[in-house]
């Protein structure tokens, strides 16, 4: 199997975690805030065991395909520019960072409605906080993913100018809701949603740039 091949797989197993991850977002219906009552969030977990369960096995499906996906990326980042640079490492080390954390608040999750008679209201209210405290240490993660491919597009990488600019303000957007970990506001929690969705596109678009300019090169 040549680069190209792997890489083309890899680009839509990029697209199919982003499904992944929005469809386990939203399987349970919309989540509490941090800052939401004991009772609220206690009722939102007993009444979405289920969902919450199966929606960590599809985020950690998720990950693994996504893997891939950043491999990919970082491959097309070091050939764009042509020459070693610490780029490729910020692209590769954002998104490790960024897939352990969520993996680790998958787990926490997942806890939640595996002992949800041990842990009661407040034991799972209490845990509903720490994964919202390790997606937003997760958050500046991203950041350095999206920030990486800004500045390699500024270098010269083969990325067109909206998506540089995109990806700064991702990476602004994700520093931004990194302020999670000093707050359960609910503005900050919203904040963190929608420069999720966002980020989700951009996966989706760079995907489909990659994987449109790959089968240009093959069709020439």
């Amino acid at each position: 199997m040549t680069d190209e091949t792997w890489e083309r797989y890899a680009w839509m197993a990029g697209i199919v975690s982003i499904v992944l991850f929005v469809v386990a977002t939203f399987i349970a219906g919309t989540p509490p805030n941090p800052n939401d009552s004991v009772q609220k969030v206690f009722n939102y977990v007993h009444d979405n065991t289920g969902a919450i369960r199966w929606g960590g096995y599809i985020v950690a499906i998720g990950i693994v395909l996504f893997a891939f996906w950043l491999a990919a990326l970082a491959s097309a980042v070091r050939r764009a520019l042509k020459a070693p640079s610490g780029i490729v490492t910020l692209v590769i080390v954002g998104g490790v960072i960024a897939l352990v954390l969520a993996l680790v608040g998958t787990a926490i999750a997942n806890v939640e409605v595996l002992r949800i008679g041990e842990l009661g209201p407040s034991g799972i209210h209490f845990f509903f906080g720490l994964g919202y405290l390790i997606g937003a240490v997760g958050d500046f993660g991203t950041a350095v993913l999206v920030g990486a491919v800004a500045l390699a597009g500024l270098r010269g990488a083969a990325f067109p100018s909206w998506l540089v600019a995109v990806s700064g303000a991702l990476a602004v957007g994700f520093l931004v809701a990194g302020i999670g970990v000093a707050t359960f506001s609910s503005g900050i929690a919203t904040v963190g949603l929608v420069v999720f969705l966002v980020w989700a596109l951009w996966v989706v678009a760079i995907s489909v740039l990659r994987l449109t300019g790959s089968q240009a090169s093959a069709a020439t």
